[in-house]
């Protein structure tokens, strides 16, 4: 834990922001196709396009997290909890969206 927290903290903002804008690009690119939800390939590809763009807001909030500093009363410093709460839900959203999409899921053409 101790090493992914120093990888996050270390990490450049233009390598961060270099491969946020591979990532949208390739949703752009998969969200493009008509055939999202009657291809299951074309829905697998959609569905790991979007995974990055999650991991890169988690990694976001995590920098914002560590660097909050201050008294326990300042409200910088109680906004880590509430983004806390945006990590949880934020990392939780992909795996609503498979539940939410369950009945299209069952239904594509593998």
């Amino acid at each position: 834990m101790n090493f992914l927290k120093n990888y996050i903290q270390n990490l450049r903002f233009k390598t961060f922001y270099f491969f946020y804008v591979i990532c949208m690009i390739n949703v752009m690119f998969a969200n493009s196709s008509k055939h999202i939800f009657k291809n299951g390939y074309h829905f697998f590809y959609f569905f790991l396009s979007i995974l990055p763009v999650y991991m890169l807001g988690v990694v976001f909030m995590l920098r914002l997290v560590y660097e909050l500093e201050g008294p326990p009363r300042s409200p910088f410093y109680l906004l880590k909890y509430s983004f806390y709460f945006m990590i949880l839900i934020l990392s939780s959203a992909p795996f609503l969206y498979l539940w939410a999409m369950r009945d299209v899921i069952s239904h594509l053409k593998w």
